[in-house]
């Protein structure tokens, strides 16, 4: 077995409380990087939700400028259809009337 004299003994001994300073450095620096990781994936996070609300809110005005584009168009095809429906009554009542078949009141 080998002995370590008085002088390596003190080496021995501030070697180690060097490198347990050193790997408490390490530890710290790992756990602030860890932290910074973190903090820059909750801002990224935090983006790209924001961003996909609003993405989302204005798909979801244009689904109803367009659903209200929609109603308004077919509206207006509905009025001109009763239109053209009116129209084509009275033609029909005319032309029956000319041609002598009187409406039964």
């Amino acid at each position: 077995m080998i002995r370590l004299d008085e002088s390596q003994e003190v080496e021995c001994h501030q070697l180690k409380e060097r490198l347990h300073y050193e790997l408490e450095i390490l530890m710290a620096y790992q756990s602030k990087n860890k932290m910074q990781a973190e903090a820059q994936r909750n801002r990224e996070r935090k983006e790209l939700e924001d961003r996909v609300s609003v993405r989302r809110a204005l798909l979801e005005q244009k689904m109803e400028e367009e659903t209200q584009q929609f109603l308004q168009e077919r509206a207006e095809r509905i009025r001109l259809l009763h239109e053209r429906q009116d129209r084509e009554l009275e033609h029909f009542d005319e032309e029956s009337a000319r041609q002598g078949f009187r409406a039964k009141v």
